[in-house]
């Protein structure tokens, strides 16, 4: 089994900040989780939600939000994996997966990540851009793909299924197990 720090140190610290991602690397972590969105002009930045909200207010000194040159800065110098989420499933950003491609690239990362998403699309996008370099997994909130997760990601060319909870089922694990799809 390996941890993956969702949002970094995010149960103690500020979500999606560097803060959080230094603190879970020092705690041991394999692999930090997080999320890339577009700016209206054009940057990618490392924040969950499309609009600002505060949190941990006054707990911690303030923390600004990351860049994803400035994740990436960091992460090249840190030997644990990264899972980046594109957030493209209630607004798509167009051409986001060859933006943080060609970041991932400029840093030398692209041997220590791993991409996810809600939209499917952002994740074939982004296979086809590594060339099939990278694995992906499909995350899902609800059985939106029909019961047989490891067939439907094995078709897709996904490596991995990221489900809720609810879908970790004897059968959905079986069906992921038979077609030879990871689960997260």
């Amino acid at each position: 089994m390996k941890v993956m720090a969702h949002r970094g140190y995010s149960g103690v610290y500020p979500e999606n900040t560097m803060l959080s991602f230094r603190e879970a690397v020092k705690v041991g972590c394999d692999a930090i989780e997080m999320d890339v969105h577009e700016t209206r002009d054009g940057r990618l930045v490392v924040i969950h939600d499309e609009r600002l909200a505060a949190c941990y207010k006054g707990k911690y000194a303030p923390e600004h939000i990351p860049s994803f040159d400035e994740y990436c800065e960091w992460a090249s110098g840190e030997s644990v994996g990264h899972n980046i989420e594109i957030k493209t499933d209630k607004i798509y950003y167009h051409d986001i997966e060859r933006k943080i491609w060609a970041t991932i690239e400029r840093y030398g990362l692209e041997h220590k990540v791993m991409f996810s998403s809600f939209n499917h699309f952002s994740l074939r996008r982004i296979l086809e851009i590594s060339g099939n370099a990278v694995e992906v997994g499909a995350l899902v909130l609800e059985d939106s793909i029909g019961g047989f997760p490891g067939y439907y990601c094995q078709q897709a060319g996904f490596a991995c299924y990221h489900p809720p909870i609810e879908l970790l089922t004897d059968e959905n694990v079986r069906d992921c197990k038979e077609h030879g799809v990871k689960m997260n």
